[in-house]
Order: structure tokens, then C-alpha cells, then sequence
């Protein structure tokens, strides 16, 4: 949108609308490919940009993280030994500046979303598609324990997501 800041409501919602499936299953598709490479591929951690972003949990995954990497003798400097140590490089990565630290503050105080004009909504189609999109992949990768509880950190926050109005696509030039 060739702006700073963040994308006037309107643009959200026609770009949402255009593209929703579309991202859907391009992410589904990603996951079924990266699934799709075991056993060659052996999942270590999974690490969402839910987890990198919480200040309890972030911490915990450079732990996670640094201790994957120690076990699979993947070259690291310096090795997070600690839970001090960890909070520092967690911060480090996300926050360390004044104008990052702000950033974070906006992050978390507007639930998970770095702007504050308005937060990005989903219709409540668009929801209960969402839903029943990660309602599959959990049955497909039931066994896959880690996987599913992010799944269902996703299914958690889709169904307390408030439904925003429906968008009627003003380029559409098929409906009648």
C-alpha cells in the first residue's frame, strides 16, 4: 500500500476477502509438504511467531532452541545455560531498542497486533472456515502432539475472535 503504518480498513478487508482461501491453503500446503518429508526430516521444535513474541514463552524457546541445537552438535556462541541468559538473548532479539521496546509494548497490549487504527477482523465465514481448516489438520497430524497443541492455540483464539462485518467485493464484476 505504499504507506507507513497500517493498510486503511477497506484495503484490510478487500485484500482479506480476495485472498483468505487462497493463504489458507497455501499455509496448509506448506505444513502437508514439511510433514510430508519424515522420516528424512525429523521435527525438532516447532516455533511460532506466537511464542517468539510472549515474553514468558520466547525465553523458553531460545532455551528449546539452544538445546536442539547443542544436541544435534549444530554450532552455536554462546550456549543459553540459563533462564537469565535466555530472557537477555530474548530480548535482545525482539526488543533491545527503545523503538522495538515500544513496538512490543503496542504488540502486546493490542492482543498480538502491532497497530493500533483498528485490528484486523475476520467475517464470521471466514472464522468458521479457519476453524474447520485446523479442525482437519489436527485430525490428520493427531499424533503429532506438539503440532496440535499449537493448532489449538490458533482454534482458541479463532473462536474468541469477534466476527467483523462482512466485505461485499466492489471489484467483483461476476456478481450480480
Amino acid at each position: 500500500h505504499n504507506k507507513d503504518g497500517q493498510t486503511p480498513l477497506d484495503e484490510w478487508r478487500q485484500v482479506r476477502d480476495v485472498h483468505m482461501e487462497g493463504m489458507m491453503s497455501g499455509w496448509k500446503l506448506m505444513l502437508t509438504y514439511w510433514k510430508g518429508l519424515s522420516p528424512k526430516l525429523n521435527v525438532g521444535m516447532y516455533l511460532t511467531h506466537e511464542q517468539i513474541m510472549d515474553p514468558t514463552r520466547g525465553p523458553e524457546a531460545m532455551q528449546r532452541l539452544s538445546a536442539l541445537f547443542t544436541k544435534t552438535e549444530f554450532p552455536t556462541t554462546p550456549a543459553i545455560n540459563s533462564k537469565d541468559a535466555a530472557a537477555c538473548l530474548w530480548y535482545q532479539s525482539v526488543g533491545g531498542t527503545a523503538t522495538t521496546t515500544k513496538l512490543l509494548e503496542t504488540y502486546h497490549e493490542n492482543g498480538g497486533y502491532e497497530y493500533k487504527d483498528y485490528l484486523p477482523g475476520y467475517t464470521k465465514e471466514q472464522l468458521d472456515f479457519m476453524s474447520k481448516e485446523l479442525s482437519e489438520l489436527e485430525d490428520t497430524y493427531k499424533d503429532d502432539t506438539d503440532l496440535v497443541s499449537i493448532l489449538k492455540e490458533y482454534q482458541t483464539k479463532i473462536a474468541s475472535a469477534p466476527a467483523d462485518e462482512a466485505w461485499v467485493n466492489k471489484t467483483d464484476t461476476t456478481a450480480t
